[in-house]
């Protein structure tokens, strides 16, 4: 028999012939396939032979970890001089970290500002920034380092010998720091300064002020957390200066003059050492006993010195051509009342003068003219050296003796605040005016003004000749100050 297949004979068997013979083969390779499989595993009928392996996976391409970032930690700001301690991380791919700090390799922009060594340490140099690189193959990361200013590592409080310091005296204290970029300064301005005991010692700014007797304080200076102190120990104030408290001094001729000294402790306080201390002059023209001056009858200059608790103070007298005259030595208007008011006169003189008929008057601030406002006195018989005379209101209040009758006016003849007086060698308007005091706002062209008015009179108070009795340089602004404590027929500066 002949087959064929499209032309050419072929033989065809029945269909049940071809599903029976499908159905043994399927059959075969399903049994074939269970008896190779481990247990447990299933294998579909239909699945590729390798599908059953267990270690099938082993055999597919693994899924490369890569490198993703660097990151430098912790953030820094360090002072100058100083370092830390920075870290390199490493991030990959598959989310894992690592610790670089000792692999990397670490660089800094800027060296002479930070520098960082093969391990990741930082050493500070100079204020400013610098970037902190770590790189892990060709993955880099930064971070960015300030450099603050050197701080104070160690701090000392040093000065000149303070134990003991005497009250009212002061001291500077210097801090000194030494910084953490291994300079020293002066930081006594930076430093915060505290006491312990105001009471003993106080400090501003490292300058100590002893302000007891006795008693000790520390004293101390902080910063950057630094401190430094230095005890001080108080003692009694000491001597500290001298003056002749009335300056340089012009003497008319044969005129006297007593001056004073005064001791200043260092404290403040002050105390008269006119009667103790010694009195010298170096001219015979200007005689010194005790601190007595004694002007002679010709032009002169001498220097005057006074010596108490090893201090010397000097000033220069000067002895001019004006013939000495007695003075208006204080004055009072307005006292207790409107009619409390009165004028003492003063001979400074080692002469006796004589002011038989001379007036003592008095002019309103505004007249210029040539009269005069009121007569208060006419003056008899002669002033005898150092000789005060008196002459009184119609209320003089005070208890000395006037001399001669109160002047009339029910409410005295003088103003309580502006005013003038004159003391003349003669009659009311008349008379050559040996001297004039005017007192608060006159006018310019008032006779009885010397240079500038004295300050304005006020209730109860008197102008008066402060600097020394007989004091008379021609400015009543200059010679007279207004005095609290008015002291009729009583020496200012006795």
């Amino acid at each position: 028999m002949s087959l064929t297949r499209g032309g050419v004979n072929s033989y065809h068997p029945p269909m049940r012939t071809w599903i029976a013979a499908l159905i043994g083969i399927g059959m075969s390779a399903c049994a074939s396939a269970k008896m190779d499989a481990p247990p447990d595993v299933f294998v579909p009928p239909d699945a590729a032979p390798d599908a059953a392996r267990p270690d099938a996976a082993i055999d597919a391409a693994p899924v490369p970890v890569t490198l993703s970032s660097v990151a430098v930690d912790p953030v820094a700001s360090v002072p100058a001089g100083l370092t830390t301690q920075l870290h390199a991380t490493a991030h990959y791919s598959d989310s894992t970290t690592a610790d670089v700090t000792a692999t990397a390799t670490w660089s800094s922009s800027a060296g002479a500002i930070a520098s960082v060594d093969a391990a990741g340490l930082v050493t500070t140099h100079a204020m400013g920034l610098a970037s902190i690189v770590a790189t892990v193959d060709t993955t880099a990361g930064s971070r960015t380092v300030t450099v603050d200013p050197a701080i104070v590592e160690t701090l000392v409080v040093g000065a000149p010998a303070v134990t003991p310091l005497a009250k009212g005296l002061t001291v500077q204290l210097v801090a000194t720091g030494t910084f953490s970029d291994g300079t020293t300064g002066d930081v006594t301005d930076r430093a915060t300064w505290a006491t312990t005991n105001a009471g003993v010692a106080t400090v501003t700014g490292g300058l100590v002020t002893a302000v007891a007797a006795s008693g000790t304080a520390d004293i101390s200076a902080t910063m950057d957390a630094q401190r430094a102190a230095q005890t001080v120990t108080d003692a009694a104030a000491k001597a500290a200066s001298l003056a002749i408290t009335s300056g340089d001094v012009a003497l008319a001729q044969h005129q006297k003059a007593k001056l004073h000294a005064t001791l200043t402790f260092t404290d403040g306080t002050t105390q008269d050492v006119t009667t103790t201390a010694a009195w010298s002059s170096d001219a015979a023209g200007v005689v010194a006993t005790g601190a007595s001056l004694a002007a002679g009858g010709a032009l002169a200059t001498a220097h005057i010195s006074a010596m108490a608790s090893g201090f010397t103070a000097t000033i220069t007298a000067t002895v001019t051509a004006v013939a000495c005259h007695p003075v208006i030595n204080e004055v009072q208007a307005g006292g207790a009342s409107a009619g409390d008011e009165w004028v003492e006169l003063y001979n400074p003189c080692t002469l006796a003068i004589d002011v038989g008929g001379w007036t003592l008057d008095y002019r309103a601030a505004t007249t210029i003219g040539a009269q005069d406002t009121n007569l208060l006195a006419t003056l008899t018989g002669s002033m005898q050296p150092g000789e005060l005379r008196l002459y009184v209101g119609p209320a003089f209040s005070g208890t000395a003796t006037a001399d001669g009758a109160p002047w009339g006016g029910a409410n005295g003849l003088m103003a309580g605040d502006n005013g003038a007086v004159g003391l003349r060698a003669g009659a009311k308007n008349t008379g050559t005016l040996v001297d004039g005091v005017c007192y608060g706002v006159v006018n310019a062209a008032n006779p009885f003004l010397e240079g500038a008015a004295a300050a304005a009179l006020a209730s109860s108070k008197s102008v008066a000749r402060v600097r020394f009795d007989g004091d008379d340089t021609n400015s009543n602004a200059t010679d007279l100050g207004l005095d609290s404590l008015p002291s009729p027929k009583v020496l200012n500066n006795p």
